[in-house]
């Protein structure tokens, strides 16, 4: 085949993907939900042209800021708290304490909880190597071997697995983000100031219990 008949076999190619991408998208009524499946789209594009250590470091930055969004749309609203708890020092100020919070309030399941893990070490064994490293390696093909949302099929190879279980993953959180529910804040119980010790005990317990409302 020639280069020139290969060229236009690509170019064919690309706009027929395009055209795919356009009707799919049109039959996604949400906004947000077809802004979202876009984003991915794009990325998974992108992805394809990194090298192996691009790669590995995009899908983890990625795939961290989308868990970011989950969590934030998940939890109470209140920025100068939210802020503090996910400022590099706090208690969600890392990818795997993310992950980790994520599943333990039931946005992610047990499996996406841990491939997300294997991700984070497979960005984590890119980003701390200096010389050069693929998908190759034995220990970062290891990872990607047991990613289960890569599906179980053999003929892949550890980077087409990675990437299958990156999108995977951006599908589900994407879809426990446009469903998830905020999280209200708690209302303080009334106590009249006049209380006694032992009577603001009692209203305490009886509240915990279920036992009155808050007023």
């Amino acid at each position: 085949m020639s280069t020139e008949t290969g060229s236009t076999d690509m170019s064919n190619m690309e706009e027929a993907l395009k055209a795919f991408k356009a009707k799919a998208f049109s039959l996604i009524a949400d906004e947000e939900v077809r802004a979202m499946a876009e984003e991915v789209f794009n990325f998974r594009s992108l992805l394809n042209s990194e090298t192996d250590r691009g790669a590995a470091l995009m899908a983890g930055s990625f795939l961290d800021q989308k868990l970011t969004t989950l969590l934030k749309r998940r939890l109470v609203e209140d920025k100068k708290v939210s802020e503090s708890a996910f400022d590099h020092a706090g208690p969600l100020g890392s990818f795997a304490s993310r992950i980790d919070f994520s599943y333990l309030i039931g946005c992610l399941s047990k499996s996406a909880w841990r491939d997300l893990q294997l991700i984070r070490k497979v960005r984590n064994d890119f980003g701390h190597v200096a010389g050069p490293i693929s998908f190759e390696d034995p220990a970062i093909s290891q990872r990607c071997k047991a990613l289960s949302f890569a599906g179980k099929s053999v003929e892949m190879d550890a980077r087409a697995k990675f990437k299958r279980a990156v999108m995977g993953l951006l599908a589900h959180i994407g879809t426990a983000t446009v469903t998830t529910v905020r999280l209200e804040k708690a209302l303080d119980p009334q106590i009249p100031k006049d209380m006694s010790r032992s009577e603001a005990m009692d209203l305490l317990r009886k509240f915990a219990e279920g036992e009155m409302a808050p007023s």
